[in-house]
């Protein structure tokens, strides 16, 4: 994309006034101060894990509105904690002290907080849940994506989050695979980032009553059958980590999103077909346009789960 965007840029003149920062996928942080890296992730973390908070608890709400008053709280409580943070003068060693000790920043108690704060606003009743995946601003930015998640909720679903930092942890995996364990440095960061991720998640799970994290090793493994490793990009992220979630019963369907004719969107596309048999699992590829979503599209996607979501509780039952 940054390719593209330069050109844009010289065809209408600006090549000379506008200047394209585009990191290596392998080291986002490469040009930062030690220390900023750790920051960065666990901010994305703690960030994902609200949105993720705020999506479990609004379905369930007692109070209509109370579940985004208190994301909206904790959000803005994070974004101040962070300024400070990464304001403070952080050497590699004070680094893995903050990590492996436990305090994170000050994240973990921040998200211990809130996530008692979300416990709070949930009330009873447990909503057919669809995990939504896909190209990351697509699924992230709700404007993008048609607004897809408040539509879903109005049909009776409950959406989770494929997390932004999953990507992040996707490219320090890789790092290390093709580095090798004599690769200190990248073995070291790997670490740390493991560690807030499941430090973080744990906090927020313990009382929320989340299922375990689904790791990238986890979705490499359950994606195994349809792709190879060595096929690089979100294509094993997006098919990976929801047919792990649903073979271990925490799901009920499956939303992907992407950019019309997206490459990685149309991969996985493609062997959610082969996995969606096989497994009885519904499946709804939404490619983005810029246009208003097909109603009927999410309202027979949503037909479609809580009916299958209905057969599974009564074989469950089933003695």
């Amino acid at each position: 994309y940054n390719l593209a965007q330069k050109l844009i840029f010289d065809s209408v003149g600006l090549g000379d006034r506008v200047r394209i920062w585009s990191p290596s996928d392998t080291d986002y942080f490469a040009e930062f101060p030690p220390g900023f890296a750790a920051v960065a992730f666990a901010g994305i973390a703690a960030g994902d894990l609200l949105a993720s908070a705020l999506y479990d608890a609004r379905p369930v709400e007692r109070t209509p509105g109370a579940a985004n008053e208190v994301h909206a709280q904790y959000r803005q409580e994070l974004i101040e904690l962070l300024g400070r943070e990464a304001a403070r003068p952080l050497s590699r060693s004070t680094t893995v002290l903050e990590v492996l000790g436990g305090r994170i920043f000050g994240i973990p108690d921040l998200l211990r907080r809130a996530a008692t704060d979300f416990h709070a606003v949930r009330g009873e009743g447990n909503p057919p849940r669809v995990l939504m995946v896909g190209e990351i601003y697509l699924r992230l930015v709700p404007s993008a994506n048609g607004f897809v998640v408040d539509e879903l909720e109005k049909r009776g679903l409950r959406v989770s989050l494929a997390p932004a930092s999953e990507w992040f942890e996707y490219v320090k995996e890789i790092a290390r695979m093709v580095q090798g364990p004599r690769a200190v440095g990248v073995q070291i960061s790997y670490a740390l980032q493991r560690k807030i991720a499941s430090r973080t998640y744990s906090v927020m799970a313990r009382t929320l009553d989340w299922p375990t994290r689904t790791t990238i090793p986890d979705a490499f493994e359950a994606a195994a059958p349809y792709l190879r490793r060595e096929l690089r990009g979100e294509a094993v992220l997006t098919l990976g980590g929801p047919l792990k979630e649903w073979d271990d019963g925490h799901i009920d369907g499956v939303l992907s999103v992407g950019p019309l004719e997206c490459m990685p969107s149309k991969i996985a596309e493609t062997q959610f077909f082969h996995a969606a048999q096989s497994r009885g699992m519904p499946v709804l590829n939404l490619a983005r346009t810029g246009e208003p979503t097909d109603p009927e599209v999410l309202d027979n996607f949503a037909y479609e789960v809580q009916a299958r979501r209905r057969t599974r509780d009564a074989a469950a039952a089933t003695p």
